[in-house]
């Protein structure tokens, strides 16, 4: 029997897509959704990093015969498939060396954090300065992917 890497599994049990060899880190809010699920439809493995307690964005509507319940809108199921999904607190200690061993297993990350708020400790600051402090860093349609990279 051959050995064989997580990675390779994943790629041929996926079909092969332009970003299949990829796996993408989303921890966006309802204005970057959109951007997860076009990688994960080229075909990277994207994971959808959702805090304890659930993601604001499943509030939003319609939802599912119009009975409002974050685990019926349409909304985030449209935003969301091609996707595979955990809950993490990346705000805790724990959280965060949690989320070091996913970034070790990840090629992008995406994020959707305003400029004011303070990245997580797990996301090197230059990394974050390529969107958090361009002209455009208030636009909604701004969500771009980011190279990997960890703090020192």
């Amino acid at each position: 029997l051959a050995i064989i890497s997580k990675r390779r599994l994943r790629m041929a049990q996926k079909e092969e897509g332009m970003l299949s060899p990829y796996r993408v880190l989303d921890l966006t809010d309802e204005k970057g959704l959109m951007c997860g699920k076009i990688m994960g439809d080229l075909g990277a493995d994207v994971i959808k990093i959702e805090k304890p307690g659930g993601d604001p964005a499943r509030n939003i509507g319609p939802f599912y015969h119009d009975e409002v319940d974050p685990e019926k809108s349409l909304f985030w199921f449209a935003l969301n498939t091609s996707k595979r999904g955990i809950t993490l607190d990346i705000e805790t200690a724990d959280g965060q060396e949690v989320f070091k061993r996913l970034v070790k297993t990840a090629d992008f990350v995406v994020e959707s954090f305003p400029p004011t708020r303070r990245a997580p400790a797990s996301l090197h600051p230059a990394v974050r300065a390529t969107s958090q402090h361009s002209p455009r860093k208030n636009a909604i349609h701004e969500v771009s992917p980011i190279p990997l990279q960890l703090a020192p």
